[in-house]
């Protein structure tokens, strides 16, 4: 299954990017961030911290997974594919 169609993921791929406001920099949707750059299991809630870069900057986004098994296993899939595209991380298949 191609990990952007995963039921435990609807509505949480692609992931809501944030980032630093300015005026001149509009923060992308969906999966078009240019590549992951950092992966980590957050300390305080149940989820996955993804940074990634849009033109130049670095822009951040939270994916909430209550079921503590798959969260790690997804992080551990998003850790190894950091320097990927987003999109192309949403198509990797998936065995989970």
């Amino acid at each position: 299954m191609l990990l952007r169609n995963h039921p435990k993921l609807q509505h949480q791929w692609p992931p809501d990017w944030i980032g630093l406001y300015n005026r001149d920099y509009k923060i992308p949707a969906g999966e078009k961030p240019e590549r992951l750059i950092f992966v980590e299991e957050s300390r305080w809630e149940p989820a996955i911290i993804l940074t990634a870069r849009y033109q130049g900057q670095k822009i951040t986004a939270a994916i909430n997974i209550e079921d503590a098994q798959f969260r790690s296993d997804l992080c551990r899939i998003l850790q190894e594919n950091v320097g990927k595209s987003i999109e192309g991380i949403g198509s990797l298949v998936v065995p989970l």
